[in-house]
């Protein structure tokens, strides 16, 4: 498997290769700052998956999408972004709105609770509902491009910034919510104050992208 990374901050590549790696621990992943350079690794190359984001130096997200779309209709696209509240709205995506939206039917049932008081260790089974984020993305990907190959005419950087918006906002909107039990895991310190391990916060994101 083939991936592509293209993202102008440094630390967000470091955080998507991370990330890829857990979930394709054999890929070829190449790294990009710009998406002018990941368009000329485009061209010399087919990806199976491309993750951009939105706004960077020389070409942004979606005009790179565009032309990957065209020439390799077969690379899923996932646009990752930690984008502020103006550059958000840039996209047509009011944040508080998506927020509620993602959030919608969001709830959780605590299971069983094990504790050992020796040791000072906890366990706590928790089922979690909330809407997948790799749905979410998996059908922007799909519906983004089809809605580019659809186009008659060339758009302009702030059309195709509006369309990949609404497509977010649309397909976050339809999702549907799924159950997944996770397991947190708590420590005592010498104090027997207790505190979730850090492997809580993996707990809750496998949730979430489930």
């Amino acid at each position: 498997m083939r991936i592509l990374i293209a993202d102008d901050m440094e630390y967000a590549r470091a955080n998507i290769m991370e990330m890829v790696k857990k979930i394709f621990p054999e890929a070829e992943i190449d790294t990009f700052s710009d998406g002018t350079h990941a368009w000329k690794a485009v061209k010399k190359r087919e990806y199976d998956l491309l993750f951009t984001d939105v706004r960077m130096i020389k070409m942004h997200g979606p005009e790179l999408a565009e032309k990957v779309a065209e020439k390799h209709p077969h690379t899923e696209i996932f646009f990752v972004t930690g984008e502020d509240k103006a550059e958000l709205e840039q996209l047509g995506i009011d944040p508080k709105e998506y927020a509620k939206s993602y959030l919608e039917g969001f709830d959780y049932k605590i299971g069983d609770v094990t504790v050992d008081e020796d040791k000072g260790v906890a366990t706590a089974e928790v089922s979690i509902t909330c809407k997948s984020m790799n749905k979410i993305v998996e059908d922007f990907s799909t519906q983004y491009q089809e809605k580019v190959a659809a186009l008659d005419t060339v758009p302009s950087d702030d059309e195709l910034y509006k369309m990949a918006g609404q497509v977010m906002v649309d397909v976050t909107k339809a999702a549907k919510t799924k159950d997944t039990k996770v397991t947190f895991k708590y420590s005592a310190n010498e104090d027997n104050e207790w505190s979730a391990d850090d492997s809580a916060t993996t707990e809750m994101m496998n949730a979430m992208m489930s």
